[in-house]
Order: C-alpha cells, then structure tokens, then sequence
C-alpha cells in the first residue's frame, strides 16, 4: 500500500511538473491536464509533431535545391525533329562550380558529358533512331554530397511517308453493293501520332471528311516508331456515289507541326452502274391538249450506262424513241401512254393520260323570260356544247350592274348537268336562279366556260353573248318627302312628283276642293287660304301604283292686319278727336250766340224800359 501510494505521489507530481511546463502561465486549470481529454491531444500532438518537422525539411531542402539548380539552362525545352534531319541542344551553366563537377547529357543514344566545361552540346548529324520517341532526354549537373540537377528536353522523331495510295476493289461499281476503299500509307511515323483523312467530293463540289485516328487501321510497326499504315472506307454504291471523287490523306497530330498534312493519295474517281429513274414526264400529272394542235412528249431519264427508250401509245402503236411528236393530236389520240427507259441494270416505266380537249362550239345565254316582273324567281340558262374534259370543267357567271360593279360566280363539276355526245366531248348545261327585283334592272349577265389544266395557260375556252336584263317593278315614289309644307298666304306653291318603275310610271294629284290633275306637278304661283289641305301624288303603272300625302298649311299675313288696325285706329283716335273738336267749337259757339242774344234781349228791353 505504501508503494502504490508513492507511485501515486510520483505521478502527481510528474503530472504536476509536465503541467508547469506545457502550460506555463497560461490559464488553463490543472484539473484539466489530470483528465483523459488532455492526454488524448497530448498523444495526438506527440504523433503529428515528426511529420510536420519532416515537412518542413523537405520543403526547405526542396527550395534550396530549386535554387541551385535554376543555373542550369537549356536552348530548346522540347524539339520536334524529321527523320534524317541534323539535330542539336545545348546545355549551360554560367560559371563552373567551385568543387568538382559533372555536365552531361543522358540520352538512349549518344549520351555526353564534360568535367570542365560550362556548356555542352548534344548533337546528331542525322536523327533517325525512334528509340528517341517516348524516352526520357535531360542534361544533368552533379556535385558531389548535393542533390543532382536536372533539365528534360522532349524531343520527337517523325517521317513523312514514303507514298500514300488510294485504291477500290473494283473499277466499276453496281448499285447496291458494299463496296472498300483502300488507303495505303507506306514508312510514316511515329505511328500513335497518325490520323487517316478520307475526303468525299460529290458532283456539286460539296466537301466531306471523316478522319480515323490511330487505332481503327491496321499498321506494321510499333506505335512511337515507323511502319505500313492501310485504312479501309466501306462506301454503299449508289446513284448518288457516281462520279464521286474520293481522297485519303495522312495527318501526324504533333503540337509543333503547324501543317499536320504530310502526304495524300492522288484523286480517285468513282463510276456506279445503275438503273435508269424516270424524271420527264411526271408521273401522275395528266397532259392535256387542244384538239388540232400540237402533242409533243419527252421521256427522259438518268441511268448509268445511259438509258434507252420505247413508248406504247393508244392503239398499241409501240415507238423506240424518248420523244413523240404529233403534229395535229385528234380525238383518238386520247389516252394512256407509257413509256420506259431501260440498260443494263434494269428499266423503269411512266404511264401519262392525255386529254384532247375542244373548244365549246357554241356556248349560249339564254333566259325563261324576255321579261321579268319583280318577286319571281328566274332562271338563266347557259348551255355549252361539245366541250371536255368536263372533270375540269368549271361555269364562270358574270354579273354587272348599273354601276359597272362586277360580281363573279363560279359552279365547278358536279353543280351542273352532262349530256355525253361522244367520246371525251359533252353537252353541259347550268342554270343561274335569280330573284327579280328592279336592282336586277338594267343588269347584264354572260356565263363561261373555263378549263382548268396547268398545261393550259388560259382557261376560258368559249364565252356567250352578254344577256341584258329588263325587270317590270311598280314604281316607288322618290320626291317629294312626305310630311307637312308651311306656306304663307301670298306665297309660291311648287311639288313635284317623281317615282320609279318599269314601264315608266304616269302621275295623278288630287289637291284640296277635290281637284284631280293628271300632271306630276303642281304649281300655284300666290297660295291662298283655300288652297290649305291634303295634296295626294300617286304614280302608277301596269305593275302597281304608289301614293304620298303632303299637308299645305296657308297662315295669313298678320302684318298687313296689324298695319291696317294700326292704321283704323290711327283713324279713329283722329275722328275721335275731330268729332269731339268739332263738338266743342259747337257748343263754344252756340254758348257766343246765346251770349249775344241774351245780350241783345237785355238791350232790347233796356232801350224798351227807356223808351
């Protein structure tokens, strides 16, 4: 017990001293370095510790080597050198160490080295050993008990070809063969750097190039040294191949080769045997052509060797030329005609339809009527004669109208009926309705017959004679206004009656009093009061009639009565007067006169008292 315990004492104060030296007077408590987490970075620390010292070492023995060894130069880092050609590097340092040393070359042929110099050349008259390709080449300098310096050079051999030729297996081809081209590259090197060009150049000069690298050719020799190359093409024979040119061309992929290109084959063309394809006429595409003119059809194609021709027309006429010629094509010309053209690698046909056409021999406008009343519906009707082919027959109405405004109407096949007469000529017959009104009046209509062929240029090929049209309506009256007319007494009095119709209308007025005019208009040059009232127009025809009621209000003249009150009164204020002057001085007078008189009594009795 008591040796454990000194042990203990021991530990503690080993523990306690290492504690005093790591941690010094920093504040970390002693509890912390007597626990388990201490220890374990203790002992990571004491690991790690050999490793970073070693480190450093390295680096610093690295640096002080990188140092030393920046004296050592070299002309060239990496050449790039054609087999046979002469061959030189050299190697420097600017002033000779001051213990011995070593300048050399370490090369797989023609290794040098001096003790005594401060450059040294590496040099070859000729260069033509491959082993130079893909191996280590540096100049070194040694001193002794200090690492040795070196400089790589990449240096690198290469060899133009001898000859490169293209070839196929066939002279001739046949399509649909699978056919090998063969490029032949003779003593090229190094192999591992060479890319096979092919190059396709097509009847319109458009280029295309594919490229095998090194890998997908068979070769005879190592990859970083010379040899036989021979890459193989697979073309499919074609139409499309015929008269192709073909080209193959050895590329060395080297970085300080600016013109990878260092030899190609001559031209080679190719030629393929194929069966003829039809390209005139097209297929499909009718051919039609007016009888009596002329029927001309050429039968064209490409093959290789160049194609022969023979055609089988109607009535089993069989022709060995690629054209037919008819000078005036007639009704039994129509028909099927086949034509093929055919060598050595097979034929091909094309069948054409020929229409004969003729032109209507009469096409005629014609209408149910020579008069129309407005409200029925007519018919116009346009026959065209002996005309075909009536699948590509088309009626063409035309409708102007007063205004010369134009208005087209087209009924295709089918919309119209077909009388066969003979042989690929018909009797059409369409029919227009139209519904009589007076704006069909004065209209003109004219129908046509169009043949819609792309071999024909223009498609109208009869038209009829223009149809006018005359429609009887009842007339509608145009002037004047209904409604009501203010006059004043004295003034003029005009209305006019103007109507519409077909025949031209005749006009009756009936006028306030009952007065019945057969005239369309009315004149009345002072209207006065009795002239108030209904005037009644009606315009009339066989077709109908038409009315229109106008009111007349007469309002007298108010100023003319006003200036002849103003006038009786004016009369009268001086009649009033007068009269009442006239009474005064009356009565003025008479009152002087009994004056007088009673003056003249009292006289009288004066002079009787007196007397």
């Amino acid at each position: 017990m008591k040796r454990g315990s000194e042990r203990g004492v021991v530990s503690e104060r080993s523990v306690r001293r290492l504690y005093v030296c790591i941690c010094g007077m920093t504040s970390v408590p002693f509890s912390f370095v007597r626990s388990v987490e201490f220890w374990s970075w203790f002992r990571m620390a004491v690991c790690v510790l050999p490793v970073v010292l070693v480190v450093m070492g390295v680096y610093v023995d690295y640096t002080h080597t990188a140092d030393r060894c920046s004296i050592l130069t070299v002309s060239n880092d990496s050449l790039l050198v054609e087999y046979g050609e002469p061959v030189k590097v050299n190697c420097s340092i600017p002033s000779e160490p001051s213990s011995v040393y070593k300048l050399g070359w370490e090369s797989q042929i023609l290794p040098v080295q001096t003790d005594s110099e401060t450059s040294l050349v590496w040099t070859s008259p000729n260069l033509t050993e491959w082993e130079v390709n893909g191996r280590e080449m540096f100049c070194y300098l040694s001193v002794p008990n200090t690492e040795q310096c070196k400089r790589k050079v990449h240096l690198t051999l290469y060899k133009r070809p001898d000859s490169v030729n293209i070839s196929s297996e066939s002279s001739v081809w046949s399509e649909g063969q699978m056919m090998k081209l063969k490029c032949e590259i003779e003593n090229v090197g190094p192999l591992q750097n060479l890319t096979v060009q092919w190059t396709r150049v097509d009847q319109n000069n458009i280029t295309t190039v594919t490229e095998m690298p090194y890998g997908s050719f068979s070769t005879s020799g190592e990859e970083r040294k010379n040899g036989n190359v021979t890459s193989t093409l697979t073309v499919s024979a074609s139409r499309d191949e015929d008269d192709v040119q073909y080209q193959c061309a050895a590329l060395l992929r080297l970085d300080q080769l600016q013109q990878p290109q260092v030899g190609s084959s001559e031209p080679l063309n190719i030629t393929v045997r194929y069966k003829p394809i039809i390209t005139q006429p097209s297929k499909g595409i009718p051919n039609s052509v007016i009888k009596g003119n002329k029927l001309v059809l050429n039968c064209s194609a490409h093959g290789n060797p160049s194609p022969q021709y023979s055609w089988s027309s109607p009535g089993n006429k069989n022709l060995t030329t690629s054209s037919i010629i008819i000078s005036s094509v007639q009704s039994e010309d129509q028909g099927q005609y086949s034509c093929t053209a055919y060598n050595d690698e097979g034929s091909d046909s094309m069948n054409v339809t020929v229409n004969v056409l003729e032109h209507p021999h009469t096409t005629n406008l014609s209408s149910e009527s020579s008069m129309w009343s407005e409200g029925q519906m007519m018919k116009l009707k346009c026959e065209i004669k002996n005309t075909g082919p009536v699948q590509n027959l088309t009626v063409q109405w035309t409708r102007v109208d007063q205004n010369k405004n134009r208005t087209v109407t087209e009924m295709p096949y089918r919309r119209f009926s077909i009388s066969e007469k003979q042989k690929g000529s018909m009797d059409v017959t369409s029919t227009l309705t139209v519904l009589a009104s007076h704006d069909e009046d004065g209209v003109q209509y004219q129908c046509a017959a169009l043949l819609k062929l792309e071999q024909l240029q223009q498609p109208q090929v009869g038209s009829s004679e223009p149809l006018n049209i005359t429609v009887r309506y009842k007339p509608t009256i145009t002037q004047p206004s209904s409604g009501t007319i203010s006059l004043t007494q004295g003034d003029q009095l005009v209305l006019n009656c103007s109507a519409h119709g077909n025949p031209s209308p005749q006009y009756s007025w009936n006028s306030p009093g009952n007065k019945n005019l057969t005239i369309s208009s009315i004149f009345i040059s002072s209207v006065q009061s009795e002239d108030q009232g209904q005037y009644i127009c009606t315009a009339y025809n066989d077709e109908g009639s038409d009315s229109l009621t106008v009111v007349v209000n007469v309002a007298v003249e108010y100023k003319l009565i006003i200036i002849i009150i103003a006038v009786c009164a004016v009369v009268g204020v001086v009649l009033i007067i007068g009269f009442w002057y006239y009474r005064h001085t009356q009565n003025k007078w008479r009152n002087l006169a009994s004056h007088r008189n009673n003056d003249n009594i009292a006289l009288s009795d004066d002079i009787a008292g007196q007397s």
